[in-house]
Parts: C-alpha cells; sequence; structure tokens
C-alpha cells in the first residue's frame, strides 16, 4: 500500500474484506494512511490481531468518510481503542460496526 500512496489505484472499489489475515496494526495503520481506496463503504478486518492502536490510525482517517459497515470482530481491541473510535469526526455515516470478540 505504501509504495502507491499518492495514487487512486482502486476508486471505485466499495468493498474490502481482508478478514482473517493476522495483520496486527499495520493493516489499519497502511489503509488510513492510503489514498487507493476514496470511495469505500465497507470493511472487514475481522481476525487480523488488530488493538487498540491500529483503531486509533483508523479514527483519525478519512478512510472512515464514506464508511457505512466495519466489521472489526474478533481482533484484541481495548477501551482506549474504543474511545479514540467514538471520539472520531469522520463516522458520521457509519451504520454497522461489529466489535464482539474483542
Amino acid at each position: 500500500l505504501a509504495a502507491h500512496n499518492s495514487s487512486r489505484l482502486f476508486p471505485n472499489l466499495k468493498s474490502l474484506h481482508i478478514r482473517g489475515n493476522e495483520m496486527g496494526d499495520a493493516v489499519l495503520q497502511a489503509l488510513s494512511a492510503s489514498n487507493l481506496f476514496p470511495n469505500l463503504s465497507s470493511i472487514d478486518v475481522s481476525e487480523n490481531l488488530i488493538g487498540d492502536v491500529g483503531l486509533q490510525f483508523l479514527a483519525g482517517s478519512s478512510l472512515l468518510v464514506n464508511l457505512c459497515f466495519l466489521d472489526m470482530s474478533g481482533n484484541q481491541i481495548g477501551d482506549t481503542g474504543m474511545q479514540a473510535f467514538a471520539a472520531s469526526s469522520f463516522t458520521s455515516n457509519l451504520s454497522f460496526m461489529n466489535v464482539s470478540r474483542n
């Protein structure tokens, strides 16, 4: 992702499912810093060993602006990450969020 950060390779991509890859916080750090997916409305990053740091990256990202669906179940998110996410100004379109099994 970092190598293509300045371009928009997937301008029409609406849904990104990268479930169960155990990528950790780095996956949300890379997605949050990327301009590759400007129209994402659905993200499934469940079962990726994501913790508070990863969710903090996402909370500060404009990647959330069009997001309606977010599945982060089966990760390692705690109170700190959820507080950062709750304070995000980018979540106004979010209508579904799964954070079970964290």
